[in-house]
């Protein structure tokens, strides 16, 4: 008697433990335990708070408590206990999980197997539940092939009966050489196969037949226009060396010169006089220097310009034009000489 009595209250405890977390929607339990007396126990209570049920829904207290026994009667070892397990839930209204339940059930125990009560009560319950759940089967041409629901892998072609709740799913098959296939389908209770061809043939190739097929050639790449990002480069460099180098040495140039004719420095030497004269000089040379800087790197584009149309000509010489190699110094520049 106290043996039974610590069994029932160590069942107790796991029922209370699991009933929270099994109000989720988590997997079938796996009922690989090895303590029948436990099992047993813990059946005849999850069988009592189901009987002692009112039937209110999901928020069923002794539905909840139920479920958590049944749960300690499968990881104890009892895979029957899978059979209430499905009717327990499916009376809280978690449709999905009840047909996956039953499903685990008839895996273990083929429906020839069981005892005709049994056989009845199924008959009787599984059809209500399986009305309520949308079951998808996926065929491929290629056996094998990747099934994915919502980006997660499901199984693998052919698959059969997978149990969803009613609604819309993105579904992707991949097949092992050949690109997704992919679609969205809206589901609704009941049973839907969906089969997905493949748009290219998957045809072994033959190694042999690919090395003396002929090559496809590639098509001629049409002529692309010459770039003006280099021109426009090279000018806006020279326009502002010209700027800030041969203006702005003109202007100050311009002003010594005139302070230095102002003080009449030519003939009677005063103080600043000497300073003014150098400026003046100074000024020349960023002149000089700023317009020759201008020139080149007006020249300078006008080279890129030139060396980037000449780069860009991708279309073939004519049949009159041959090719000759010109060098410019660091480079080499490809001229077309008509002949």
């Amino acid at each position: 008697m106290l043996l039974r009595s610590t069994l029932l209250t160590a069942v107790l405890l796991v029922s209370w433990t699991l009933a929270a977390p099994a109000l989720a929607d988590t997997p079938v339990p796996l009922c690989n335990g090895h303590n029948p007396a436990v099992a047993a126990t813990a059946k005849a209570e999850g069988l009592r708070h189901y009987r002692a049920s009112k039937r209110e829904g999901p928020g069923d207290p002794e539905m909840a408590t139920a479920l958590g026994f049944l749960d300690a009667s499968c990881a104890a070892g009892d895979d029957t206990a899978l059979e209430l397990r499905a009717y327990t839930l499916a009376a809280v209204e978690r449709f999905v999980e009840a047909a996956k339940t039953l499903d685990a059930f008839l895996a273990a125990h083929p429906l020839d197997t069981l005892p005709p009560a049994t056989r009845e009560r199924l008959a009787a319950q599984q059809p209500a539940i399986l009305t309520r759940v949308a079951s998808l089967s996926v065929e491929s041409p290629t056996a094998g092939a990747q099934v994915f629901i919502n980006h997660q892998l499901a199984g693998l072609t052919p698959l059969h009966s997978v149990r969803l709740a009613p609604g819309r799913y993105d579904i992707e098959v991949a097949v092992e050489g050949g690109a997704p296939m992919a679609r969205t389908v809206d589901l609704a209770a009941g049973e839907r196969t969906e089969t997905f061809t493949s748009p290219v043939a998957f045809v072994p190739v033959d190694a042999k037949a690919a090395r003396t097929a002929p090559r496809e050639q590639a098509p001629a790449r049409s002529p692309t226009q010459p770039s003006l990002r280099p021109w426009a480069v090279g000018t806006g460099i020279g326009a502002l060396v010209l700027l800030v180098g041969g203006g702005a040495g003109a202007i100050w140039a311009n002003e010594r010169s005139s302070l230095y004719d102002t003080n009449n420095c030519a003939t009677v030497p005063k103080v600043g006089c000497s300073t003014a004269l150098s400026e003046y000089h100074a000024a020349q040379g960023i002149e000089v220097a700023g317009f020759v800087g201008g020139g080149l790197a007006a020249v300078a584009s006008g080279l890129l310009f030139y060396l980037d149309r000449g780069q860009r000509s991708a279309s073939p010489l004519p049949a009159s034009a041959g090719s000759v190699s010109c060098r410019i110094p660091g480079m080499a520049v490809a001229c077309i000489v008509r002949f």
